[in-house]
């Protein structure tokens, strides 16, 4: 198969939050600084709520999930209040979601657009090693069409193009209006929660749950941004909260180093699992599903300086300056290429002049020569990139053998010249030899844009105890509780996740609404 550089892209943007990576450096936080937003509350002893307020479901979160969920209950009829910690609706689908997954959707049917469901089953638990739940994806598949139609009903626009998201294996994907949710969906969702009488409070984080003497889920506590709490009662909760990604401890959990960690969404705190796990949740975090990318410390972060780290032709090596993956796997799945570093105690990239100065970004934000940024990095001297003259100088940056590395590089340029990885099989496209001086060895960071699942559900999106019995009220969506697969997103099925996001919000309020409201 040929490897280009359109897959590659592909593979860099098609989580949808990439899309956004211009105003990255905004929310990122530096890597061991801590959040001054507190996601534990085993240190609240006291809870003094400043006002109660009574509704049928409380919905924890008002992003792409949470707004699916808030529009579905307020269209049975219900009373919903729905607590968001930002300063207006939509999380992560206002930073770049650009469609969704569709199958057997009007649309589809009306373009002539045909598609082979088990053929997508087969794909989705052969890559997921057959740990992913094959009938929560068949239940995914029969009501996915159906979303997208109720999606029309809301009046949420679609720019009328469905493919596979550039180069994916399935014409699955639902491009939204300007291929932005933000401009096709959250405006849309949000006029109808307003017309529904949903009641929006923003800049208000769920932070506790409240439960009766049977364990069930009977609302939450929130804080307010002035501190206050606000008791919300309920007959069942929703937990829509976008997963942890700007957690740095519950995401090192995955594998990652807690302080090579920063974040995009900066509301991504973890509450919703915290809440979760306090009830007694099964912990997925465990095989949970992230999207990280790495990105060099000190240059402005974004997509320019993502997509360089991404390089297939630069090596990455290890504390004992072995290679340890075949780096041209990003071309086909950017997270590809984070498992591998979770197996060695450190690892680094490294690069000569030629490789830097024949970097051409096709990166959307603008951070000015790369080149220049990379060399300011060096002369600031704040560890994240060295440069020298020589291999063996090199090492001393961060300590590594210099004769392993003198090693590592003859053998790396050895094959290049073969035109053969001998080691991992990297195709000879990408194989570029380091030996245009100076050198240059960069220890990165991971910036997270997401992290999918972590608090255990069932198929009705309840959250679940050990042996999947439910607890009994309360229901993770999205980001939250989506168990479809195991440690990488596979992306060959483009627009799985945020059409999860909006299944699951609409499968638990109306579980929600025949178990406990009706």
């Amino acid at each position: 198969m040929s490897l280009d550089r359109r897959s590659f892209i592909k593979s860099a943007i098609v989580t949808g939050g990439l899309a956004a990576m211009a105003g990255l450096t905004a929310c990122a936080a530096e890597p061991g600084k801590e959040s001054d937003a507190q996601p534990s509350t085993t240190e609240q002893t006291v809870i003094e709520p400043s006002e109660t307020k009574e509704c049928d479901i409380c919905v924890v979160g008002a992003g792409l999930s949470g707004l699916s969920a808030c529009v579905q209950a307020g269209e049975l009829g219900l009373n919903v209040i729905a607590l968001e910690s930002g300063d207006d609706v939509g999380g992560g689908a206002r930073m770049g979601v650009e469609g969704t997954f569709g199958l057997n959707s009007e649309m589809m049917k009306t373009a002539g657009v045909e598609v082979d469901s088990l053929a997508i089953l087969n794909d989705e638990l052969s890559q997921a090693q057959q740990r992913s739940d094959a009938l929560l994806w068949r239940e995914f598949f029969n009501v996915a069409g159906e979303n997208i139609n109720w999606l029309v009903k809301q009046g949420v626009e679609f720019n009328g193009t469905i493919d596979n998201y550039h180069s994916g294996k399935f014409n699955t994907f639902h491009w939204y209006k300007d291929g932005k949710a933000a401009a096709g969906y959250v405006p849309a969702m949000s006029a109808r929660t307003k017309e529904l009488g949903v009641d929006v409070i923003v800049n208000t984080t769920a932070k506790k749950l409240i439960a009766d003497e049977n364990g069930k889920a009977t609302g939450v506590y929130a804080q307010q941004k002035n501190g206050d709490w606000l008791q919300v009662n309920a007959k069942a909760v929703i937990l829509a909260s976008g997963g942890f990604g700007s957690n740095a401890e519950l995401v090192s959990r995955i594998g990652y180093d807690q302080d090579r960690l920063g974040c995009m969404f900066e509301n991504a705190q973890g509450h919703g699992y915290l809440m979760a796990m306090e009830m007694g949740a099964v912990d997925t975090i465990p095989g949970c599903c992230d999207q990280n990318a790495p990105m060099l410390a000190g240059v402005p972060q974004g997509q320019t300086n993502m997509l360089f780290c991404l390089e297939p032709e630069i090596p990455w090596i290890n504390e004992n300056c072995e290679r340890f993956y075949a780096e041209d796997i990003v071309v086909t799945n950017m997270s590809y290429s984070n498992p591998p570093k979770w197996n060695q105690k450190d690892y680094f990239m490294i690069w000569d002049t030629k490789m830097l100065e024949g970097y051409s970004s096709w990166g959307v934000d603008s951070t000015g020569d790369f080149t220049s940024l990379v060399e300011a990095a060096v002369e600031n001297d704040d560890g994240s990139v060295y440069r020298c003259d020589t291999i063996r100088e090199l090492a001393e940056g961060y300590n590594l053998d210099a004769d392993a590395l003198e090693k590592f590089v003859e053998d790396y340029n050895r094959m290049c010249a073969e035109g053969t990885d001998e080691l991992f099989g990297k195709s000879a496209e990408y194989m570029q030899p380091i030996e245009n001086g100076p050198f240059y060895i960069a220890r990165p960071i991971w910036v997270v844009f997401c992290v999918v699942g972590g608090i255990g559900t069932n198929h009705n999106a309840q959250v679940v105890r050990d042996r999947f019995e439910p607890v009994d009220g309360l229901y993770a969506i999205g980001n939250d509780g989506c168990m479809l697969y195991r440690n990488i997103y596979t992306i060959d099925t483009p627009g799985t996740c945020s059409g999860w996001g909006i299944a699951s919000g609409r499968k638990a309020v109306n579980h929600a609404f025949e178990t406990y409201v009706k």
